[in-house]
């Protein structure tokens, strides 16, 4: 799309031509129940096992953060640059959000 844009100074969405669909009629290598099986496997979100000693870490991640912020007065983007020289890559919206969690538990 950006390309697109560079070229013909328009953003629009590109068209595609080809359009592939599957109808009652599967190739005879594949059955239909082994099909639908995999197919609704694939929809089905990854269950993450979060374990107590997980929420620990994370929470304790994020008090640092906050107590970066708080008392250093280090901004999200100084943080992020610092995580990623460490090769523990962290976006600085992340860390905002990170943030503005503990900041609405504080209010209260």
């Amino acid at each position: 799309m950006y390309i697109l844009g560079q070229k013909y100074l328009s953003y629009n969405k590109p068209k595609i031509y080809k359009k592939h669909r599957f109808y009652e009629n599967l190739p005879s290598a594949i059955s239909k129940e082994a099909y639908q099986d995999k197919k609704s496997e694939s929809f089905k979100e990854a269950e993450v096992e979060e374990t107590p000693e997980i929420t620990r870490l994370i929470t304790q991640r994020d008090i640092a953060f906050v107590l970066a912020k708080q008392e250093r007065k280090i901004t999200d983007r100084e943080i992020s640059r610092r995580l990623e020289e460490a090769k523990v890559p962290l976006t600085a919206a992340n860390i905002g959000r990170i943030l503005q969690k503990y900041r609405k538990i504080n209010d209260k």
